[in-house]
């Protein structure tokens, strides 16, 4: 909170957080985490534990592999080749949470999956997956982490003992809540080590910003990141979006969707999670009666129906990540995890040319909101550039980001694809040609939208010069395939 540490943070009766400049009240969505910041939002449903020997079936054609049990399973015919798959969910007809239908999340083996179809099946369609046989390749030196499938104690306190690093208490309100301090790594490996933990998580490390890039290198299927991208080419990056986790069996982290609506994608390097993901569509039917909170704990036995009247009509979908899995999270999916052994896992947010538009549209709505709580303001003269800086000042504070350097970004990146589309091997966005001319015109009717968004606080600068070139170059591009052409492109 740092960043408006000379405002007047509070809470207000209605659970939100109120913030008050110039004698001016305003409500703010969310909380200020790793300088990010996203509206808590939590399901609320009764369920049961699943058993360990449960084979996750699947509403298509499929075949089900689990701790040594195989079998085949039959439904409605799926094109394209088999995969493997593991989740379920409840049945949405049903008002109890013993019955279930079940369905099926997609498992692919890295080794084998191209970066061009993980883009076709997964991004394109902001559909999750489970990859199999990460951490080998990609993960060598953090594979040293764990000492058979318990966590390397020794090592880690060796390496990086004096390290420090924030710990959540695990005594959960509501997402974001918790108490947080800052602890030396080898004081809290002790506590795990020995059992007394509880449920006390590190969580949000930056440790790729610590120690460097040398420890892991991101999956091909991930790298096309522009949110990290950014953070590594600003000039005083003090912070990105490259995170370690680091828990014992209980340990957990409550139902939320990812900061901006952005991407994520977690690694087990040691350990399994259990995670429970809700379809964005299910957003409204996680919310209290009041469209706003819903409970943190997803597994709650006692629910209030009456203050959640449509809980039961949400689909939850389960998926145990094993050590060497990665999950890919698209844009808007609810998720909670919980960590079912002692674990590490290595997370980053991200965003590309797929979900550009849906990052515009958070933030968007972000800035809307910042607009009208601080409308008030017209009344004391803040008006032209002046109130657009104030708009952007109470939404950088509030989310991490706001629209100036969101446009920034956009442009650095619209500068840099254009830069590498005519070297031929470079993959963005999926390949060159039309995806990378799909997200092109993204970009380019985004940042129409911001300038005339950003008109007040615009110069003749330098950098705008640059951005007019930008503009130059993404006009004379042809106009983006719609989005028929680009279904049709990208399920071959």
């Amino acid at each position: 909170m740092s960043a408006i540490s000379h405002w007047l943070v509070h809470w207000n009766v209605s659970g939100l957080y109120v913030l008050s400049v110039a004698g001016v009240t305003t409500r703010m969505r969310g909380y200020v985490a790793h300088h990010a910041t996203l509206v808590a939002r939590y399901c609320a449903m009764t369920v049961s534990p699943l058993p360990e020997s449960v084979v996750w079936t699947g509403d298509a054609a499929m075949t089900t592999e689990r701790e040594g049990v195989s079998a085949t399973t039959k439904g409605s015919a799926c094109r394209g080749p088999r995969r493997t798959r593991r989740y379920c969910t409840q049945d949405a007809a049903s008002s109890t949470a013993s019955i279930w239908r079940h369905q099926a999340m997609d498992m692919e083996d890295a080794a084998t999956l191209s970066y061009e179809a993980f883009c076709a099946r997964y991004m394109a369609r902001n559909r999750p997956v489970l990859l199999r046989n990460v951490t080998d390749q990609w993960f060598p030196r953090a594979a040293q982490w764990r000492d058979g499938r318990r966590i390397n104690f020794q090592l880690l306190k060796a390496q990086y003992g004096a390290a420090e690093a924030p710990v959540a208490s695990g005594d959960v309100a509501e997402y974001g809540a918790e108490e947080r301090c800052t602890m030396r790594l080898g004081e809290y490996l002790e506590l795990v080590e020995t059992g007394a933990a509880g449920k006390r998580y590190l969580k949000d490390w930056h440790f790729v910003h610590a120690f460097g890039h040398d420890i892991y290198e991101t999956p091909p299927f991930f790298k096309d990141d522009w949110l990290n991208w950014w953070w590594d080419h600003k000039e005083k990056s003090e912070s990105d979006y490259r995170f370690v986790y680091l828990g014992p069996a209980g340990s957990w982290t409550p139902l939320h969707h990812d900061v901006f609506r952005s991407y994520s994608w977690s690694v087990n390097v040691c350990g399994r999670k259990e995670w429970v993901f809700y379809h964005p569509d299910d957003e409204m039917k996680l919310k209290d009666r009041f469209g706003q909170f819903v409970l943190p704990d997803v597994t709650a036995e006692d629910v209030d129906r009456e203050k959640y009247p449509h809980f039961h009509e949400a689909k939850p979908v389960y998926v145990i990540q094993e050590t060497g899995d990665a999950i890919f999270i698209p844009s808007g999916w609810y998720h909670q995890v919980k960590n079912l052994e002692d674990t590490i896992s290595i997370n980053h947010n991200w965003f590309n040319g797929y979900n550009v538009r849906e990052l515009w549209g958070f933030f968007k709505r972000e800035y809307a909101a910042v607009e009208h709580e601080l409308e008030n303001l017209k009344e004391i003269g803040l008006v032209g550039r002046e109130f657009v800086d104030q708009c952007q000042l109470v939404m950088l504070a509030n989310t991490g980001i706001n629209c100036v350097e969101f446009r920034e970004l956009l442009y650095a990146k619209a500068n840099d694809l254009l830069s590498q589309r005519e070297q031929p091997g470079i993959k963005s966005s999926g390949g060159q040609g039309r995806d990378l001319l799909l997200h092109l015109g993204y970009v380019r009717d985004i940042l129409s939208e911001l300038n005339v968004a950003l008109k007040a606080v615009d110069e003749h600068s330098e950098a705008n010069e640059v951005w007019l070139g930008v503009d130059l170059q993404l006009q004379t591009l042809t106009d983006a395939p719609n989005e028929s052409n680009v279904s049709s492109y990208v399920c071959q």
